[in-house]
C-alpha cells in the first residue's frame, strides 16, 4: 500500500478527472489517499479519501506565487496545476 498525496490548486474538490478517476480508483485498490486542495472549503473525508484543505488563495498570482505553491514546486511563472505525490513509508 502507497500513501499518496493529490496537490491541485486550480480544480474543484470533486473535479471527475482528479478526485473520482485518480483518488478513489486509487483508494479503491488500497492506498491511503490525501487530496490537497486550495478552496476555503475546509477539510472532510469522502469515501476513502481525505480531503485536506489549505485555504483559498487571493487570486491566480497568489495561487501560483505563494509559499504554498513554492513548497509544491510551482514556478512563478507557472499556470496552477495538479501533482501527484508518492510518499515512501
Amino acid at each position: 500500500m502507497l500513501t499518496i498525496a493529490h496537490l491541485t490548486s486550480a480544480h474543484p474538490r470533486r473535479d471527475t478527472r482528479i478526485f473520482i478517476k485518480q483518488c478513489q480508483s486509487l483508494a479503491h485498490h488500497g492506498h491511503d489517499v490525501t487530496l490537497v486542495v486550495a478552496d476555503g472549503k475546509g477539510d472532510e473525508v469522502v469515501g476513502a479519501v481525505r480531503v485536506s484543505d489549505v485555504g483559498a488563495p487571493g487570486g491566480r498570482m497568489d495561487a501560483c506565487c505563494s509559499p504554498r505553491a513554492a513548497c509544491c514546486g510551482a514556478r512563478s511563472n507557472s499556470t496552477p496545476t495538479s501533482t501527484t505525490c508518492t510518499i515512501p513509508n
